[in-house]
């Protein structure tokens, strides 16, 4: 059972390695932190995305 549990985390981690990797290709003009935000839109929905980047605004840097 951990196996499969550990098999599960290793995919999960490479498919979304491999997502990020391909917004970075397709979009190498974002900054990182735009990147982030682009990954919530498309794997979570804009909603998330949109609160990220309002939280994000309203943290002190």
């Amino acid at each position: 059972m951990a196996n499969r549990f550990m098999l599960t985390l290793m995919l999960s981690e490479i498919a979304i390695s491999l997502s990020r990797q391909g917004l970075k290709r397709r979009h190498p003009e974002l900054a990182p932190e735009d990147l982030d935000l682009l990954f919530i839109d498309y794997c979570y929905g804009p909603s998330l995305a949109n609160r990220c980047r309002i939280l994000r605004q309203e943290k002190p840097r």
